[in-house]
């Protein structure tokens, strides 16, 4: 799409702009409009930093993009709201929201490429996340669901406990800066009376 400029991408503009969008169709075409409108490619590397900022119809990019995709993946783009990272583990997602939520994230393609066994999404898709996407009811089974993935997961023999905890290090640290959920089976450091 950015070869049809009138002015020809510069290789430093294009690395930056796929860094930032990894080829999303709709942001490629909205640079490519604004290209067309008199933006110089130097402004568009500047506006990689807001991507999601674009508008188009008078609306920000991100809104338009995930207000359409609302009443599908609330509960996969949940654990990304909730986690405030743009990566989580392929295998504690998978958990959380099974592989038709990791299938439906990448249909709708809104995940780039990363390192094997993790899901990132796109930084223009993670920009526009914000708490109306992770209810209080859905963070608290978010909670939940990560205490019983790290519980079976340190049974196994693998890395899997190791790698997630490393990936979701904030979070985990302010879930046991706020008390987290009770570890299941009571309090195990309680002392009795």
């Amino acid at each position: 799409l950015l070869g049809l400029a009138p002015v020809k991408c510069p290789e430093a503009v294009f690395d930056k702009v796929w860094g930032t969008v990894k080829g999303h169709p709709l942001t490629l075409s909205l640079i490519l409009a604004a290209v067309r409108e008199g933006a110089t490619w130097d402004d568009i590397l500047e506006d990689c930093d807001v991507i999601g900022d674009m508008e188009f119809g008078g609306r920000r990019l991100t809104d338009v993009l995930l207000e359409r995709l609302r009443p599908s993946l609330t509960k996969e783009l949940s654990v990304f709201a909730w986690s405030g990272l743009p990566v989580c583990d392929e295998d504690f997602l998978s958990f959380a929201i099974k592989p038709l939520g990791i299938r439906k994230l990448k249909g709708n393609s809104l995940t780039a490429p990363d390192r094997n066994r993790a899901v990132r999404l796109h930084d223009v898709v993670h920009a526009s996340l914000d708490g109306s996407w992770c209810t209080k009811e859905r963070s608290v089974e978010l909670e939940q669901l990560l205490d019983t993935y790290l519980v079976e997961a340190s049974r196994g023999e693998g890395l899997d406990l190791w790698r997630n905890a490393r990936v979701l290090l904030s979070k985990l640290e302010d879930m046991v800066a706020r008390g987290g959920p009770p570890p299941r089976g009571g309090t195990p450091h309680a002392q009795p009376a």
